[in-house]
Order: structure tokens, then sequence, then C-alpha cells
């Protein structure tokens, strides 16, 4: 019977050999080395027994796969070592081997704490390996062959830079992540933007943005990086953490980025409660962390003891023994063997930088795309969004100078080809007329007037584009109908053009109408203007004039008429008053 029937029957119901023979699940009797393991031993014969008799779900699974009696007992360490196919599990657990020379080796049996480290290191590679190995499966069952066209389409989901109370080297190489993708970004939006215009002769404005090159340098670069530094003091005698510790603070006691903790109060949280002999401070793009190198020389160390490597050769299990198992050596053409390729002190900072670098260069040989996430608020609640805490975001990724670039540049390109080579052989009439109109008689219309003359059809003016070298570039929102015209249809497209080709030159003509009729309103408005300036200038004259004569008049009236005492009076007043302000002044 099947697995389906198997448990049926341990939860109580009843599962009939005629419905397992007309079961479709591939597990009845699969093929001997069918699917990703090797096939299942037979199940136990009691299918009758129920949860209480059985034990637990696991202890169910455990004598389901294996074939084992439920009322036999069976330790852990026998059922790991069955699962495994490995008979000296014991030993690789608790001793070691140490060779003297290359012939010569002895046994001693490991301290407590040696063990643990040992066996917890050798299942974190038993998982490691199986996992690379599940992705390496599914990777060949998505390639038909190996000559099969590369073309894909990739998915990235990048993960959130981490910052937690006390961050260890998992942390770092996460941001150290975030930092790559993050650099990755700018020179995918910004330093592509100002190349693509100077290729083309483009006139623009560059626009200033946060750069985190000189971070990624201080983490992973050589001699001087943090990397770099773990695995030189992972190779030094008697290293500790706290001996990386203070080489990073001495290599970079200068900089502005690596820096020192500042240890806080009674009250600080754990991060400021470390001195700068257990922790460095990294500023990051996204904000300052505090990484604690507490049990960094440990974690960095990947090599497996020869013991579990040699278990690993031994297994019974042909996935354990062919596919998990490292293959050190390689025979070379001649027979000689030569050594694995970078498998002589492989550390974990060293794998993690091999992958990431994979990673980058895959990125690089594809045309990227972003969407940027934005975390509304720490809660995780919905319909609740912090305006400080999304804007900081927002300036850390560089979000709003892309949004900034986007408006101010030009991020709509088409060749000209794709629109002259399609259009131009179909439109052979207007591309003579225009020719001759722009450049001369006889002469041809150039790809760029041809893709400019359409482009002022459909309503573009001179701010909303500008002609490049081998493309049009366009503002945003701007080339809509251009990109269509790329792949629409000709037969469809030609009437269009024509249509809108002949409503531009109706609109052309009738501009100059307009224009016209606007400088001869504008011309009479100003001589109503200048009449009416000229009338109301002659008028003002007239009174002048006018009063010009009446005080002409008065003089000569009052011409050889003798003065009467009051007015005599008021003018020697007059003089008084004159002399006594000259007096003030000078003294002033």
């Amino acid at each position: 019977l099947c697995r389906r029937a198997s448990l049926a029957s341990h939860f109580g119901e009843t599962y009939t050999a005629s419905e397992c023979d007309k079961c479709i699940c591939d597990v009845c009797e699969p093929p001997a080395g069918a699917g990703f393991f090797p096939a299942m031993g037979e199940p136990s014969k009691d299918l009758a027994r129920t949860r209480d008799t059985a034990g637990s779900v696991a202890d169910f699974f455990v004598n389901m796969m294996t074939g084992r009696d439920p009322d036999k007992p069976v330790t852990m360490l026998q059922l790991a070592s069955e699962f495994l196919g490995c008979a000296d599990l014991e030993q690789a657990l608790l001793k070691a081997t140490l060779k003297v020379s290359k012939s010569e080796s002895y046994t001693i049996e490991l301290e407590a704490a040696k063990a643990v480290a040992g066996r917890d290191a050798f299942i974190k590679s038993v998982y490691q390996r199986i996992f690379d190995l599940l992705v390496k499966r599914v990777n060949e069952s998505l390639s038909k062959s190996a000559t099969e066209s590369k073309l894909f389409i990739g998915l990235l989901d990048v993960f959130g830079f981490e910052i937690f109370e006390v961050n260890s080297l998992e942390q770092l190489c996460i941001n150290h992540t975030n930092e790559k993708l993050q650099n990755f970004f700018l020179r995918s939006v910004f330093k592509a933007e100002e190349i693509a215009y100077k290729n083309d002769g483009i006139k623009w404005e560059p626009i200033p943005y946060t750069d985190n090159a000189n971070i990624i340098d201080i983490i992973e670069g050589k001699t001087k990086g943090i990397f770099d530094q773990l695995d030189s003091t992972c190779k030094a005698p008697k290293a500790t953490d706290e001996t990386l510790c203070s080489a990073l603070h001495e290599t970079h006691a200068k900089s502005k980025i690596l820096c020192r903790p500042k240890s806080g109060g009674k009250n600080a949280s754990a991060a400021k409660k470390l001195t700068d002999k257990e922790a460095f401070v990294m500023r990051h793009f996204a904000g300052e962390v505090t990484y604690a190198v507490e049990g960094w020389l440990e974690k960095n160390n990947d090599k497996l003891s020869e013991d579990y490597e040699k278990m690993f050769g031994a297994s019974t299990k042909e996935m354990m023994a062919k596919e998990l198992a490292k293959k050190e050596e390689e025979e070379e053409a001649g027979g000689a063997k030569k050594k694995k390729k970078g498998s002589g002190g492989q550390t974990v900072s060293r794998g993690f930088l091999s992958s990431l670098k994979k990673l980058m260069e895959a990125l690089e040989a594809t045309e990227a795309h972003f969407i940027r996430c934005i975390k509304p608020n720490n809660e995780l609640k919905p319909n609740l969004l912090y305006g400080a805490f999304v804007l900081s975001q927002l300036k850390c990724s560089g979000t709003l100078e892309a949004v900034e670039l986007m408006q101010r540049g030009y991020p709509s390109r088409i060749p000209y080809e794709a629109i002259y080579d399609r259009y131009a052989p179909l439109m052979g009439d207007f591309c003579k007329e225009l020719g001759a109109l722009l450049n001369g008689p006889d002469k041809e219309l150039r790809p760029s007037q041809f893709v400019e003359a359409i482009a002022m059809a459909f309503g573009l003016t001179e701010n909303d584009y500008q002609l490049g070298v081998h493309k049009i570039f366009m503002r945003s929102g701007k080339a809509a109908f251009l990109e269509e015209m790329k792949d629409a249809d000709i037969n469809e497209m030609i009437p269009r053009i024509v249509a809108k080709i002949k409503e531009f030159e109706r609109k052309k003509a009738a501009k100059k109408v307009i224009e016209r009729g606007l400088v001869s309103w504008i011309w009479r408005r100003r001589i109503r203007k200048l009449k009416k300036l000229k009338q109301q200038a002659d008028e003002a004259e007239k009174k002048a004039k006018a009063m010009m004569g009446k005080k002409k008049n008065k003089e000569e009236k009052n011409k050889g008429r003798q003065m009467l005492p009051h007015e005599i009076t008021e003018v020697i007043g007059d003089m008084g008053s004159a002399k006594e302000q000259s007096r003030k002044d000078r003294k002033s």
C-alpha cells in the first residue's frame, strides 16, 4: 500500500487495497532512482494501529520511511546514521583524526564543546549541500539543454536592510548586499543617464546624488576591507575577535564611515554598551549600524572536519556519496590530479563575496527595471502612514533624485531608424517634398528630420524633445504615439500619420493667418493709444498757454502801481524770515 493508505489507517480511516490500486500518486511504486531521494522502503504492515499505539506523527513518519518495527526501541543516533547511510557517525561526532604527516595520523577524543560545534557544523553543511543540490536540480529541469537560449526574465526580491539591537556577521552580509544593489540602482539610473546624454550630444543639467561606492570599498576592498581583514585574522596564530576589532579601528582610524562605538549609560541598549574592542559602527546609506564581532572568527571558518568529509564519501546513500560529497581533486586530461579551484582555505566571507559577484554579473548583463517598496510604519498596520518615516526611506534609497531626474530629463528615447525605416519608404512624396524644403532641391530627408516632423505633427513642442545623434529624446509622457508607431501595424498607422500631417499643415497655415491678424490688432491698439495720448497732450498744452496769458495780463495791470502799506509789510517780513533761515543753515 502507498503512504496515502498508511496515513488513512494511522488516523483511524479505512482505505481498501482496491482504492490504493486506483491511486494516481507517484509514491505507490516509484521507479528506482526516480525523484530527488532514493526509493522509500516498505512501510510497516500493521496499518490498523491508531494514534495512541503509534505515538507521535513524527514517529509514524520515521517508521513509515524506514520500514522499522514501531515496537523496537531505537536511538536518534541510530536513526541519523541509517538515514545518512553512515556507519561511523558516532566516531565522527566524538573523535577527530589528526595528521602528523602524509602517511601518519592518530585519533583523539573531542571535548564536549568542540564535539557540539562539530556536530552543528556538520548539520549546517548537510542542509546547505541539499539546498544547493535542490536549486541545481530545479535549474536543470527548467533548461532542456545546455545549448538552449539564455534569454530569461529574472525577478530579484531584495531582502530588507537589517538593524537589530545586536548585529553580527550575518547582518553585515545582508546589509552589504543591499549596499551593492543600491549602487547598482544608482549606476543604472544616474550614471547610465549621463552616459546616454553624452553619447548623443544632449544638453542636460546633472542632478547630484549620494554615491555609496566608498562604503562598499570599506567592506569588500582588498587589503583594507572588513572581509579581507576577517580572513587575514582567521589565518593569524592565536587571533581572537578582539584582534579583528582592534585591526579594523586601526586601519580605518581616519574614516568617517567605520567608527568606534559610543558607550551609553546604565539604561543604554545592548549595542550602546559595547566597547571599541567588541564592536564597530558602520554608516550605511540607510543609517548607522553597530556590529558586535563576537564569534566572527568561528563563523567565518567554513572548513568541515576531514572525518565528516570522508563520512560523506563513504555513505551507502547514493545522494550522499555522489551529490553531497565534495570532490577535492579533479583529473586533468593527462591523468594528473589538480585541486579544485577555490577549495583551499574557503571561508564564509569569501564564499559570500563570490556568490554576490555572480549575482551582480547577472544583473549587469540584463536590462534592469526597479520597483521600490516603501514601509509605511513600524507597527505593521494597514492604512497607517508616517510622513517623516516614509520620506527618510525615499531620501536614503535615492528615489527622490530618480524622480527629479525623470522630470527634468528625457527618459523616453526612440532610435530614428525604428520610425524612419518603417514609414519613410511608404511616404515617398512627403519625404521628397519635406527634404527639398529643408535641405534644398534634390536633397534627401534625414531620418532625424523625418522623426522630428512626425513628432511636431503630433503636438510636441521644442521644449518636449531634443534630437541626438542616433535617437530622439523626449520628456516623460510625450512619447506615447511614437512608442506605438514602433510596433503597430503599418497599414493602420499610415492613414493616421497622413491625417496628422495634414492637420499639422492646416494648423501651420492657420497659425500664419492668426499671427497676421494678431499683429494687426496689436498695431491698431497701439495707434489708438498714441492718438489718445496725443489728444491729452494737446489739451494740456492749451491749458498751459491759457494760464500763461492770464499771468501776463495780471503783471501788466500791476505794472506802475504804487504798493500799499500792508503789502510793503508782507514783503519785509518775508525777507526777514529768509535771512533767519539762511543763518540757521550756516550754523548747521
